[in-house]
């Protein structure tokens, strides 16, 4: 394993930069995103609730083009890039930080010791995940039946 984490990387960082080159100048495909972000809860404080919230298709098309045609007159409207760069900025140390702890435990844990390792952080991992979705889907089902 420990020959394949420098190839994995090698590969990992040219798709990364090849998807940069496609997508550097492409933007959203939608171009009239609002600027506003939703309607405040009156049951919860700080809460934001999004436009579409208990709305059907044909309510949402409608609230669009009254938006679109100029609406309450406060309209405005923003497009962005297909990569979210601030994301990026977010995201990159904690990789970085997690790759050279991850190549500082490879060499010092025996090969058995370091694959037990990842695997029991792989199923811990997979874990959480299922019971997230559990709980998700739970709502969902939920939110359907009413």
């Amino acid at each position: 394993p420990k020959p394949a984490s420098g190839l994995s990387q090698a590969s990992i960082f040219g798709a990364s930069l090849g998807g940069i080159l496609v997508n550097i100048r492409k933007r959203h495909p939608d171009e009239h995103i609002r600027d506003t972000k939703g309607q405040p809860s009156d049951v919860q404080e700080g809460k934001i609730i999004s436009y579409e919230k208990d709305k059907g298709p044909a309510e949402i098309e409608k609230d669009r083009k009254y938006y679109l045609s100029g609406g309450d007159g406060n309209r405005k409207f923003y497009s962005r890039p297909v990569i979210d760069y601030n994301m990026a900025l977010f995201l990159a140390p904690m990789e970085m930080a997690g790759a050279v702890l991850g190549v500082i435990i490879q060499r010092l844990f025996p090969n058995w010791l370091f694959l037990s390792f990842a695997a029991v952080v792989l199923g811990f991992t997979a874990y959480k995940t299922f019971k997230k979705f559990l709980v998700a889907y739970g709502k969902d089902k939920e939110a359907r039946i009413k």
